[in-house]
């Protein structure tokens, strides 16, 4: 696995003073719970939740005061323990297999940005699926090869990112996959503030880096939120009931 510096779950809360940090910060502080109320909508309240790579629980905190029931798994130990200690929620250490069987099933489980990264995608599908209770929701983000600022950047888009991202997923193909692994899946939409995201980070410097990246990621986001390839798409799943 290809992580250490490249792999940074401690991203929001870093008490760092860069412009992008800063900007990282006060966007995340809305983001967080615009997608937990998107993802947990139509859950009833008290639902147990599952976070796969929840990094330092931000999500599972705002999760938490909907008043779902939160658990979490997180592959970095130092990000784990902040979690269980800034959150005081359940933070198993590993992956989606280290989640004991006892804990199911779940009645959604999240997986925001962390698919493309896991190195067997057909064995974490079943898990996944074996966790999930029957008619339960699986949220899946991914980064959509088929966005504007794919496009634009090329080579430079920064959500290609080699090699941590082993798999990136064409929305038709990412729906077909799910089929096959035993879920009924639909396109949720475009994640709207990721096509901003990548594009600036996708730049490569000089005086106007924030202007061109504002224009690019401003594209990218319109093409996204009316119905066309976003910067990262949003699916959900449900588990076929037997």
């Amino acid at each position: 696995m290809f992580y250490g510096e490249g792999y940074d779950p401690f991203l929001s809360s870093r008490d760092q003073a860069s412009a992008f940090a800063m900007l990282y910060r006060f966007v995340r502080r809305f983001t967080v719970a615009r997608k937990a109320a998107r993802i947990a909508r139509g859950i009833p309240s008290g639902g147990k939740c599952l976070d796969v790579g929840c990094a330092t629980g931000e999500l599972l905190a705002a999760l938490n005061g909907r008043g779902f029931d939160v658990r979490g798994v997180e592959p970095d130990a130092q990000a784990a323990e902040y979690a269980r200690t800034a959150q005081g929620v359940t933070i198993w250490t590993g992956t989606i297999h280290d989640v004991p069987d006892a804990e199911k099933p779940f009645d959604l489980i999240v997986l925001w940005h962390v698919l493309e990264h896991v190195p067997d995608l057909r064995g974490n599908l079943a898990r996944l699926h074996d966790l999930l209770r029957a008619g339960g929701r699986l949220a899946i983000a991914v980064p959509n090869p088929l966005s504007r600022d794919a496009r634009i950047y090329g080579s430079e888009w920064v959500a290609w990112d080699t090699p941590r991202h082993l798999y990136h997923f064409e929305p038709p193909v990412m729906l077909a996959l799910l089929g096959q692994m035993g879920f009924v899946a639909r396109h949720a939409g475009a994640v709207a503030f990721d096509a901003f995201y990548h594009s600036l980070l996708s730049e490569r410097g000089g005086a106007f880096r924030f202007l061109r990246a504002g224009g690019h990621g401003l594209s990218s986001y319109l093409q996204g939120i009316f119905g066309g390839h976003g910067s990262s798409e949003l699916y959900f799943a449900t588990k076929r009931a037997t």
